[in-house]
């Protein structure tokens, strides 16, 4: 089929009408993906405060119960809730073990309260470093999406500048130049008065006269040089 000049004008129009399309709806998903991004990156910058405030209270709360706990231990008859005070006939060795078996006692207690705030500790300190990593992972992603969108930008306005613009309507002017079509009579045969004539359609192009017989003829029937 033959296509002139303002059909090659109007695909290249709408192809690059679709791709401007294409980059809009790019940059549309990507500015919607930043947005979802940096509000992650917000929620968590907000809870690393109140974590931290969180962590230091029950750090504060174990550490004064171990206080108590080694306070006991050191004055144990002091502060003891087991020990009961030997009647007078009781005999020194039961007022001893009574005393080893509360000693014992509490410092089986102190263990287990430092053991439970050092594991406390190590998880709160686990806490926060993995919520500073998803941050840091967040304005990562968020980097990489600054720069698409930076992309994208760039690619719009390439693709809307004048620059292209002109280009493409120079390089159709320069087709239009040597482009002529028109329909004209030609003889069907050399007896012209027994025959007659046909509509024919002639392009001159590019100093070559290309007769068709229709405009959905994808050969000229004939091709002459001029």
């Amino acid at each position: 089929m033959f296509y002139p000049y303002n059909s090659r004008f109007r695909d290249r129009y709408e192809k690059s009408q679709y791709d401007l399309e294409q980059a809009i709806k790019d940059r549309d998903i990507t500015a919607n993906k930043f947005k979802h991004v940096l509000d992650q990156l917000h929620d968590l910058e907000r809870q690393v405060p109140e974590l931290r405030k969180k962590a230091d209270d029950e750090r504060a709360k174990k550490e004064a119960a171990v206080n108590k706990l080694q306070e006991i231990v050191t004055n144990p008859m002091q502060h003891n809730p087991f020990y009961s005070r030997p009647t007078g006939g009781s005999r020194r060795h039961d007022r001893d073990r009574n005393e080893r078996n509360v000693v014992r006692r509490l410092e089986q207690a102190l263990t287990v309260e430092r053991m439970k705030y050092t594991k406390l500790q190590n998880e709160k300190d686990d806490e926060v470093a993995t919520l500073l990593e998803d941050i840091n992972k967040l304005k990562r992603e968020l980097e990489i999406r600054r720069d698409e969108i930076e992309k994208f930008k760039q690619q719009l306005e390439s693709r809307t500048s004048n620059d292209n613009i002109s280009s493409i309507a120079e390089e159709v002017d320069d087709d239009s130049k040597d482009y002529l079509e028109s329909w004209v009579q030609t003889p069907k045969k050399s007896n012209i008065q027994k025959y007659g004539w046909k509509k024919q359609l002639a392009v001159l192009k590019k100093n070559r006269l290309l007769l068709y017989n229709s405009e959905k003829d994808q050969q000229a029937v004939i091709s002459i040089d001029i």
